[in-house]
């Protein structure tokens, strides 16, 4: 997989929370000492109630039955006291642990970025997870209930170096590699994860891949993130509701089907624009072809076809449903 953590909690909240949980601590301390306190004095008087039953057994009956429960209650008190003491302090603990990971986000007006920078995409201000773009839950779901939504990675950052030297590593011919200008995350819906997830859960073998396509507006151009509503855009009807076979070429060398490739030179003969997306795919079982319309659509029993042309220089891999692919990252280059 490629590359989901929390901003600080101001200092004035932790000083409340500390004195909050300060006064707590001394009230049940307090409480402790006067429960002990109260068992202390039960035990005496049930002392002095065993000594006046030896001289009166008559008043020592009548005080045994009203001190023997209240020593029994007051014991009863001081455990359950000690229970609530130690549960609420598990409590705490607990909380102190989910608000960390649930404070708010907050959105920085403007963010200057370092040379191998490592932050969350969406705060910009707290570390990002190892092997995920966000820093934790806020950011994660804050930006899945801004889907669909496209964040600038910008050049510097640990995720852009990533991307542009896979992107460099799978362009598999002599010419010279072109330049990666900018590089975004796309982030989907959670209706769109939930479906690939699914599909991914029931055939599995997942992988990268490219697909070259082209733009009619200046998405991807120099930190614009704004998608167009023209349909004839195909990168941001991509980005807007992942990929569509119905709206592929019928006429395609395997069929019709959603076509992708391992090599970047492959999928950049299918852009004038510049744009490439960096997608995951569920293959699942693979169909290997050897020759151009050896099938003419998905085999049964099979989710994808795969032809490594030229040992792969050329590779094509397709797939004929659309939760089998997802976009990842947006990719400018030229």
């Amino acid at each position: 997989m490629l590359s989901c953590d929390v901003p600080p909690v101001a200092i004035t909240t932790a000083e409340t929370s500390s004195a909050t949980v300060t006064s707590a601590i001394t009230t049940e301390i307090e409480t402790s000492m006067t429960t002990e306190t109260s068992i202390a004095s039960a035990t005496s008087a049930a002392a002095v109630s065993s000594a006046t039953t030896k001289s009166s057994p008559g008043v020592g009956l009548v005080v045994g039955v009203i001190v023997v429960p209240a020593v029994i209650a007051a014991f009863v008190a001081f455990l359950l006291c000690r229970r609530y003491r130690r549960k609420r302090q598990t409590q705490q603990a607990k909380a102190g642990y989910y608000n960390e990971m649930s404070s708010p986000v907050v959105w920085p007006v403007q963010s200057s970025w370092t040379p191998q920078d490592s932050r969350c995409l969406m705060c910009r201000m707290n570390p990002k997870n190892n092997g995920f773009d966000f820093c934790g839950p806020s950011c994660r779901d804050g930006a899945r209930n801004q889907a669909p939504l496209v964040l600038e990675v910008p050049q510097g950052h640990t995720t852009f170096t990533m991307v542009e030297h896979k992107f460099q590593q799978s362009w598999k011919v002599n010419t010279p590699c072109p330049q990666v200008k900018n590089v975004y995350r796309i982030i989907l819906d959670s209706t769109s994860v939930e479906s690939y997830d699914s599909y991914l859960w029931a055939h599995g073998n997942e992988s990268f891949r490219y697909h070259g396509t082209e733009r009619t507006c200046a998405i991807g151009q120099d930190g614009y993130t704004t998608l167009c509503m023209s349909p004839s855009c195909k990168a941001c009807s991509i980005i807007r509701t992942s990929f569509e076979i119905s709206l592929s070429n019928p006429g395609g060398a395997f069929g019709q089907g959603i076509y992708t490739s391992s090599a970047t030179n492959k999928s950049a003969r299918y852009t004038h624009s510049g744009i490439m997306f960096l997608t995951k795919v569920v293959l699942g079982n693979i169909k290997t072809v050897s020759r151009f319309a050896e099938v003419i659509g998905c085999p049964p029993g099979y989710q994808s076809v795969v032809f490594d042309r030229y040992g792969g220089n050329w590779n094509e891999t397709v797939v004929y449903t659309n939760d089998a692919i997802r976009p990842v990252f947006m990719i400018a280059f030229g």
